[in-house]
């Protein structure tokens, strides 16, 4: 009877670490998609009014200028498109894959110290990946950025030029 007692709690430790990195999973993913669905709103609404300005300062003045100005915007989209792409990214298995791992293994998993080096060799690779991937959307945002603002400049220069 013992015997079944102990298999019992090895069965709900094990379910609920498993349960808790689905949870875990799933919240990155939820937070992930909402930071992208910001970040594209905000690239739309800042080409949209730069878009909607184009149209005069192109009639106003054709010249090599404009082919500029049209160059650093055409630029600072790619880059902000780039930035927003969904580059290849480490995630973790879903809550399946952590079940399927852990019955396949259960004898290993049988204490807290084995599931807490689950967790640290999940989170290792999401951070490895995620810090990779923010590096290059920082990047292609500083890019974006910097050609936007020399738009903007060479805009004032053929407005006001």
């Amino acid at each position: 009877m013992a015997d079944i007692e102990e298999q019992q709690k090895t069965a709900e430790l094990m379910m609920t670490n498993i349960l808790e990195l689905g949870r875990f999973s799933y919240s990155l993913q939820e937070k992930r998609e909402e930071s992208l669905i910001n970040q594209s709103g905000r690239m739309i609404t800042a080409y949209s009014v730069t878009a909607a300005l184009l149209p005069l300062l192109i009639a106003k003045t054709l010249n090599a200028g404009s082919v500029l100005l049209l160059t650093s915007l055409l630029i600072s989209f790619v880059f902000a498109v780039i930035a927003g792409w969904r580059f290849q990214n480490s995630a973790m298995p879903s809550v399946d894959v952590f079940f399927d791992e852990v019955y396949d293994r259960w004898e290993e998993f049988t204490a807290q110290p084995a599931f807490d080096m689950q967790w640290k060799y999940q989170l290792a690779a999401l951070h490895k990946s995620k810090k990779r991937n923010n590096d290059k959307r920082a990047n292609c945002i500083l890019i974006s950025m910097v050609s936007f603002v020399c738009s903007l400049i060479i805009a004032i220069f053929l407005i006001w030029g």
